[in-house]
């Protein structure tokens, strides 16, 4: 199975640090019964990453939600469209700047994002992934409803430098 098909879910926030992976305490350190490691992925092979960035004005949000749904309130009912909701958690234009030159120095094609802007996804090797994603390893895993599947060792973050 191509590594194409799949797509792997990072965090690209800002800050400063390097990648290294520390499981949560409530984490599996195992395989889920019936899962086979198959090794790592071969560095030429070319893979979908897909990147959060963060998103603004989520503070809002929840006086938003109780406004349009509580009846004595004057915006009861009127929600917001996809297009009001994207405006208002776009991230800002220097995350949006910062990510995508981080993504692009680091060989990233073929990056598509969603009408939010909160979501970039970009093809890449293996190779260039671990190398963006430092610490990082990409390795092969078939179990569960028999398709394969790649997980990767990390968070990430881009550096900030305003």
């Amino acid at each position: 199975m191509k590594l194409g098909a799949c797509l792997l879910g990072l965090l690209a926030l800002f800050g400063v640090g390097k990648c290294t992976y520390s499981p949560e305490p409530d984490q599996q350190l195992t395989l889920p019964p019936g899962w086979v490691s198959l090794g790592r992925v071969d560095p030429e092979e070319d893979l979908s990453l897909t990147f959060a960035l963060r998103q603004q004005n989520l503070e809002r949000l929840p006086k938003l939600v109780q406004a349009v749904s509580d009846p004595g309130s004057p915006r009861y009912g009127k929600y917001l469209s996809l297009e009001e909701v994207a405006e208002l958690v776009r991230p800002s234009p220097l995350t949006l700047h910062t990510v995508q030159k981080w993504l692009l120095a680091a060989g990233a094609r073929n990056c598509q994002s969603v009408i939010t802007q909160d979501f970039l996804t970009c093809r890449m090797s293996v190779r260039q992934a671990e190398l963006l994603l430092s610490g990082s390893e990409f390795h092969r895993y078939v179990g569960g409803p028999a398709e394969t599947h790649v997980l990767g060792g990390c968070t990430a973050s881009p550096r900030h430098h305003p």
